[in-house]
């Protein structure tokens, strides 16, 4: 089934997966990601807003994070769809040897 937001055949690289990269909507700074299913276009237009009631666990670099909410301190924040890549596809070794 081909998806209408995103083709991998298009894509130069080889696709690794997806992930959703959220930031703080106050202080817009990054607060981790999470991994996701392409269910809408990945990149800035993929931006959503959410308002967590929970915790939840967050990757960020080599560790893992809880971002801490509740129903009486909620948190805003904005959520983005990324591509996770791999190598160039193709030829590589040519590169190299020039």
């Amino acid at each position: 089934m081909k998806n209408e937001f995103f083709d991998p055949a298009t894509c130069p690289f080889e696709v690794l997966g997806f992930f959703e990269s959220l930031d703080d909507v106050i202080t817009g700074k990054p607060l981790g990601d999470r991994p996701a299913v392409l269910d809408r276009a990945p990149g800035a237009a993929s931006r959503k807003e959410y308002l967590l009631t929970k915790t939840i666990s967050l990757n960020k670099g080599h560790r893992i994070v809880e971002l801490k909410a509740s129903p009486k301190r909620p948190r805003r924040v904005f959520g983005t769809l990324q591509i996770l890549c791999g190598k160039l596809k193709g030829k590589q070794n040519e590169n190299r040897e020039r």
